[in-house]
């Protein structure tokens, strides 16, 4: 039997959703302005934005320039740039990343000789749930190319990418079952399941590191220094959260700050490993949770009570951090207008079906005529805004 492998060509970008900025791009996180680019064929925008997420150490901005250098937008094509972009991002577990730098060293885009280097990544993307890499992955391993020739988990690779529908696994799955013994598919059913086990495993650890964090954060934000040092811990090692050495720091500071000694000591080795940039941005951070913390420390206690309130929503974002940019640029740019505002990054919904975004809100109005007032002032000074209505149950 001969199996004969054609490398995909993936070159769909991984698409964030960002609610209520679509007007500002300047204010949206670098990987939506450089997406929201893209589909307009601004690569240079694209790539401008991306770079900046990168220096961030976003890996979906890292793996997004791979395929800018791969497909040669905006930029001469480089394979060696796709790799190194690719390479970063495979490093913090990111399958397409892994898929993309696994397909090139197959296809010889990297040099001669380079099937173990691809098998590698390839089978790093399989076992993320790949379904390409897990199809890829099989052939690799029954044409014994990079690896031990090895049909029976050749077969059980086939099985995973063909339950998600892979077209060429699925055929390549019922021409190689032919090809094996009862006792053989035996043995590649119990790797099938194997890996089924450890998948459902995982998930269920993710979601009790998830469920921990969720609940940590509640506790730092209400100044717990304990809280804040796991939560930065959490985000450094990306346990539960996306990684996010910046924020990391920011937490580990406000823990720091109040003399929590695992907190210093994580901070200082955390330093070294941080640009200026993202120490300046990780110190915007810590200065914009303590002026929203100093602000709502002063709401009255009659706002504090279990009631609708209406709010000015500016915008909904991927990640934290971005709204607390987004809040400081608005306070400087607005000072008179914000100045007496509360203001409120709210949490994701807990277990929502509903998309996970922070969303940054000003004011906590009686009635909507107020609220819509404030909103107005700020359209009228060419920023969005609408007004929403919340409970406080706080």
């Amino acid at each position: 039997m001969i199996m004969r492998l054609t490398p995909p060509i993936l070159s769909r970008l991984v698409i964030a959703l960002l609610f209520g900025l679509t007007s500002l791009p300047n204010l949206a996180g670098d990987l939506e302005v450089g997406i929201t680019a893209y589909q307009q064929q601004d690569y240079q925008a694209a790539l401008n934005a991306w770079n900046r997420g990168a220096q961030q150490g976003d890996a979906d901005a890292e793996y997004n320039l791979g395929q800018l250098y791969r497909l040669g937008q905006g930029v001469k094509i480089s394979y060696p740039a796709a790799q190194s972009y690719y390479l970063k991002a495979a490093k913090k577990n990111h399958p397409l990343a892994q898929l993309n730098l696994g397909t090139m060293y197959y296809s010889g885009k990297l040099g001669p000789d380079q099937e173990e280097n691809a098998f590698s990544w390839l089978q790093k993307a399989a076992e993320n749930d790949n379904a390409p890499a897990q199809w890829m992955t099989g052939i690799m391993l029954f044409n014994g190319q990079g690896v031990s020739q090895d049909s029976i988990a050749a077969y059980s690779w086939l099985t995973l990418a063909s339950e998600q529908q892979h077209p060429q696994a699925i055929h390549d799955q019922t021409k190689l079952k032919t090809a094996l013994s009862a006792k053989q598919l035996d043995l590649a059913d119990s790797l099938t399941n194997a890996f089924r086990q450890k998948k459902a495993a995982n998930s269920a650890i993710q979601q009790q590191e998830k469920d921990a964090f969720y609940w940590l954060q509640k506790a730092a934000e209400k100044g717990d220094a304990h809280a804040q040092w796991m939560i930065g811990d959490m985000l450094c090692n990306g346990q539960g959260v996306a990684q996010d050495k910046v924020t990391a720091y920011s937490w580990l500071t406000l823990a720091s700050e109040q003399l929590h000694p695992q907190a210093s000591l994580k901070i200082s080795q955390l330093k070294s490993k941080l640009s200026a940039e993202q120490l300046s941005l990780a110190d915007s951070l810590t200065t914009a949770f303590k002026q929203q913390h100093k602000v709502n420390t002063l709401i009255p206690q009659k706002h504090v009570v279990n009631k609708l309130e209406f709010r000015v929503q500016i915008g909904a974002f991927k990640h934290k951090q971005q709204a607390a940019m987004v809040l400081i640029e608005l306070t400087e740019k607005f000072p008179k207008l914000l100045s007496q505002q509360i203001s409120t990054i709210t949490q994701p919904e807990h277990n929502s079906t509903k998309p996970e975004f922070y969303r940054l809100q000003l004011g906590a109005f009686n009635n909507q005529n107020d609220a819509s007032k404030l909103c107005q002032q700020l359209k009228n000074n060419k920023q969005s805004c609408f007004v929403v209505k919340t409970a406080d149950q706080h």
